[in-house]
């Protein structure tokens, strides 16, 4: 085999970035003017370069996330000039920021294999519905075509392979991204990939060879144990809540009986969507653990009322948005008319309650510099604390508050119930496996599409929670 040309050295940088459906336009108006910026004036930028999903290929304004492709000579190249130019913080990010809903997905890595620009042909890639590659100039356009076409060249005879990219991360991670011609068609040889990867490594005189034992999916896993293991903190109604002795059971036919709400319905019919002959096993976990938790390998996926986060999005990757919320405040009724806003709340002696660890806590902290934020261990308890006079408000997100106003009809208002303070996203996350999140998302997506999601959370909406 020839000698590939070398991106030895170079950055080679991988981002999904989550967009805010029906704003594609607008995020893709910011980046217009960020890339016209970039090779003139970045001469080690060496590939700046985005592509769709293709089914948004009809209708890209409704795309909820795209796929980002760049190499830099170094990470100097993209973390001290790029990401600190001028254009970038002055005019890119306040334009593109408030359309984006987890943000990057961003990983670094130092080998990439495979195929994206074959003959130029707009859906020649199965990753992506845009596939042109464009580069600083035309040795640098040779050097990225030439590493991508190593892999391609291994495969090229596996009858249902449409296109695919191997990845070595610099902390030596290996993964694979896959895709075929039909959906239905599974990968039927290993070996073939295996040696790919064996073919890339030696194109690029690697010290040892991309081993294929890591390439294993999150989901073959799951498929082969015949359960999927949920990680949920129970606390957030109406979508987790940990079943005690002291609790009335709703009339429901779901299968497990130690908790209940609308996720961990979603549990079951993501069960039942894989085929899977056992049900979930429902893992408690805290929110200030769920993503170390997940890292870490005790759950699938992490279920239950879960914001999408940059913060999370460094360490895992989220779903499709199931639910769009936003933070608002609950607050006792009587003082609907002192509590209007985020300013009336922080003011000096008033007090709001807090579940530590997830997004709430992380809100108060960043948002209110005068009121006192009080912290509370049980997030079933939380809501209390504003009742009974222990504290003057709890920021959550919109839907908690709405069911918890709906619980409390008279007691609890929201604050503003027409203005949430932020925009926010529910969904659920998992490792960073791309081929585990397509079928999450799939899965997402058919719920979202057939009204299934609506009649399960409706159905926990209207239910009659014990306790607060």
């Amino acid at each position: 085999m020839s000698q590939a040309p070398s991106l030895d050295g170079k950055l080679i940088l991988i981002a999904n970035v989550n967009i805010v459906p029906d704003h594609y336009n607008d995020w893709q108006a910011a980046y217009d003017k960020l890339a016209s910026h970039v090779f003139p004036n970045e001469p080690n930028t060496i590939t700046y370069y985005f592509g769709l999903p293709l089914e948004y290929a009809d209708n890209p304004c409704r795309t909820p996330y795209m796929f980002a492709f760049e190499i830099y000579s170094s990470r100097t190249d993209l973390y001290d000039v790029h990401l600190k130019s001028k254009i970038m913080i002055e005019t890119f990010l306040p334009a593109a920021l408030p359309v984006m809903t987890t943000g990057l997905d961003l990983r670094h890595f130092e080998v990439v294999g495979g195929f994206l620009d074959r003959s130029g042909q707009r859906k020649e890639c199965g990753i992506m519905q845009e596939t042109q590659i464009g580069c600083v100039d035309t040795t640098a356009r040779a050097e990225v075509i030439g590493a991508l076409k190593m892999l391609c060249r291994a495969a090229g005879e596996e009858e249902d392979v449409f296109t695919f990219l191997g990845l070595r991360g610099q902390d030596d991670e290996i993964s694979l991204a896959l895709s075929v011609k039909s959906k239905m068609v599974k990968v039927r040889n290993p070996v073939l990939l295996a040696a790919a990867f064996t073919a890339c490594a030696a194109a690029q005189q690697l010290s040892e060879p991309l081993a294929y034992a890591n390439i294993t999916s999150v989901l073959d896993t799951i498929l082969a144990r015949g359960y999927i293991n949920v990680g949920t903190t129970g606390d957030y109604k109406p979508f987790t809540y940990l079943v005690t002795n002291q609790t009335t059971l709703p009339n429901t036919t779901a299968i497990n009986t130690t908790y209940i709400g609308a996720d961990i319905d979603a549990a079951q019919s993501l069960s039942n969507a894989l085929g899977l002959p056992n049900p979930p096993r429902l893992v408690k976990t805290i929110w200030a653990n769920i993503t170390s938790d997940l890292v870490a390998g005790k759950f699938d996926i992490a279920m239950g009322g879960v914001s999408l986060t940059l913060a999370r999005a460094r360490t895992v990757f989220f779903s499709t948005a199931i639910q769009r919320v936003g933070k608002t405040a609950c607050i006792r009724c009587a003082d609907a008319s002192k509590y209007t806003d985020l300013a009336s709340l922080d003011q000096p002696g008033v007090k709001v309650a807090v579940n530590p660890g997830g997004t709430n806590e992380a809100f108060d902290r960043a948002n209110l510099k005068s009121a006192e934020i009080v912290l509370v261990e049980d997030n079933n308890a939380v809501y209390q604390a504003v009742l009974d006079g222990t504290a003057d408000a709890m920021i959550s997100d919109l839907i908690e508050v709405e069911l918890q106003v709906k619980l409390h009809e008279g007691e609890l208002c929201i604050a503003n119930p027409d203005a949430p303070f932020n925009f926010e996203e529910l969904g659920y996350a998992v490792s960073r496996d791309i081929v585990w999140k397509q079928f999450v998302d799939t899965w997402v997506h058919v719920q979202l599409g057939s009204g299934a999601w609506n009649t399960t959370l409706d159905k926990w909406l209207n239910y009659k929670w014990p306790s607060v």
